[in-house]
């Protein structure tokens, strides 16, 4: 059996390691991390569907994938690719609820981060709250990386309409 000691020390670990994480990608790709805050702070509950959604669909085409040799690698690199937007996602997640509690006193994503994982931290101590805490800010970090494809990284589709170029708006056709 683990001892108190020890759980509080794993926690501050996961919730330390999830801010440097967050505060490299801010660093590295500041436009895309705000790309997904404003994902998350705009639609949270299309973000949680989503990633219910993208959640299912990714895991049954990486099982898919995985069915022959030459899938294997393919699967694997799919699956870190997942995981690595899922945490960006939940860094972003984080960073939008710390945001939401500080955002008046400063505009620095590092600090609206460090006040969501100080927040997450605290609410994985609540016995029967921890476990619907994480599953939503996981599930709602994969929804943002999915609504926002990947913080941009995948070019979106383009003419939604017909005659639709970059110099026509729907208001002119």
């Amino acid at each position: 059996p683990k001892s108190w000691l020890r759980s509080v020390s794993d926690a501050i670990t996961r919730a330390a390691m999830l801010f440097i994480f967050g505060a490299v990608l801010f660093a590295l790709a500041g436009d895309r991390m705000n790309m997904m805050r404003l994902e998350a702070a705009a639609r949270p509950m299309r973000s949680f569907a989503l990633g219910i959604v993208g959640g299912v669909i990714g895991l049954l085409t990486i099982a898919i994938v995985a069915v022959t040799i030459i899938g294997i690698p393919v699967a694997l690199v799919a699956l870190l690719a997942a995981v690595f937007a899922a945490y960006a996602g939940i860094c972003a997640v984080l960073a939008t609820a710390g945001k939401a509690l500080v955002g008046h006193k400063t505009d620095n994503p590092h600090a609206h981060l460090l006040v969501g994982c100080a927040l997450f931290l605290v609410s994985g101590a609540i016995p029967f709250v921890s476990g619907l805490v994480t599953f939503f800010v996981v599930v709602t970090g994969l929804g943002v990386a999915v609504a926002t494809r990947g913080g941009g990284l995948f070019a979106t589709r383009r003419g939604g309409f017909p005659g639709a170029g970059p110099y026509r708006s729907e208001a002119t056709v």
